[in-house]
């Protein structure tokens, strides 16, 4: 769910996750690992990438259709 979602993100931004991971700074082997596990990015990488995309973090695990995050 977490990886389909941020793929779709990405997408919006006309960027590929790869790059957005690059911006980020974290590896294309976490991408990867998101894909092959279904499994969510923990703490402080979950957070960097609400900000990126300005959405909550309940919204990148699937708790709430909201995107916006909280000001």
């Amino acid at each position: 769910m977490f990886y389909d979602l941020y793929c779709e993100l990405c997408k919006k931004r006309n960027m590929t996750p790869s790059k957005v991971a690059n911006k980020i700074g974290f590896s294309r082997s976490v991408i990867t690992m998101w894909k092959n596990t279904g499994r969510a990015p923990k703490g402080e990488l979950l957070i960097k990438i609400a900000e990126y995309f300005n959405v909550s973090v309940d919204y990148l695990l699937g708790e709430t259709d909201k995107k916006i995050a909280p000001r």
